[in-house]
C-alpha cells in the first residue's frame, strides 16, 4: 500500500493498488501506518494526483496521511480538493472538519461538519465532533441535541456518552448526567471515573 516497485509509475501504482481500495479500506490501511510510510504514501499519492487530478481517493488519501502526519494545513488543502471533486461525499467533508477544528478554525469546522450530516445524517463520528464544538463554546442545547443522536445511532461511541454527560452538565441536567455516568460505567469504567470526578458528580 505504501509504495511501489522501482520500474512502476505513480499512475501504474494508483492503478494497481489505490484504486481498488474503498475509503473505509484507505481508512483502515493507515491506521498503523509509521510515519515513513505515511510520508512515503504522500510522496507516491502527490505524484498519482499530478498524472489523475481529478482522481477523489488519491486526494482523499493526501488528506488522511497529512491528517496522520498532523499537517492539517496540508490536509484540509488536499481534504478541498477531493470534496470539490465528490461534494456529496461525506467522510472528505468530516475529516475536513476535524482538520480545521485541529487549527482551531471553528467556523470552518462547524460548517463542514453539517455539511457531513447532511448528506448523511447517520454520521456518529461528524455528530459527535459537532457536538463537541458545541460543548466547547458552552452551546449545551445545540450539543445535547447532536450528541443524543450520535449516542442513538452508535451506542457504544463511549466519546459521544461522555460529550453527552458534560452537555447535561454543562445544562444543569445533572439527574441525566448521572444516567450517562451510569452508562459509561459499563461501557468504559475507566473513562467513567474520569467524568465522575471532573464531572462533580460525587
Amino acid at each position: 500500500m505504501f509504495g511501489h516497485r522501482n520500474k512502476e509509475s505513480a499512475l501504474e501504482w494508483w492503478e494497481n493498488v489505490g484504486s481498488k481500495l474503498s475509503e473505509s479500506d484507505i481508512s483502515d490501511a493507515f491506521n498503523n501506518a509509521t510515519p515513513k510510510q505515511l510520508k512515503k504514501a504522500v510522496k507516491e499519492a502527490k505524484k498519482a494526483a499530478s498524472e489523475t487530478p481529478k482522481d477523489f481517493r488519491v486526494w482523499f488519501i493526501l488528506g488522511i496521511c497529512y491528517g496522520k502526519l498532523e499537517m492539517f494545513r496540508s490536509a484540509i488543502d488536499a481534504l478541498e480538493h477531493a470534496a470539490q471533486i465528490d461534494p456529496k461525499h461525506p467522510i472528505a467533508w468530516s475529516l475536513l472538519g476535524y482538520a480545521y477544528h485541529q487549527i482551531n478554525q471553528v467556523a470552518f469546522a462547524i460548517e463542514a461538519f453539517k455539511q457531513a450530516i447532511s448528506i448523511n445524517s447517520k454520521d456518529a463520528a461528524s455528530l459527535n465532533n459537532l457536538g463537541n464544538i458545541y460543548v466547547r463554546t458552552r452551546q449545551f442545547t445545540k450539543a445535547i441535541e447532536l450528541l443524543e443522536r450520535a449516542t442513538h445511532i452508535a451506542p457504544e461511541y463511549t466519546l459521544a456518552w461522555f460529550n453527552l454527560g458534560v452537555s447535561y452538565i454543562g445544562a444543569d441536567q445533572i439527574h441525566l448526567a448521572k444516567e450517562v455516568h451510569g452508562r459509561l460505567k459499563a461501557l468504559d469504567p475507566a473513562l467513567a471515573n474520569v467524568f465522575f470526578t471532573k464531572g462533580g458528580l460525587s
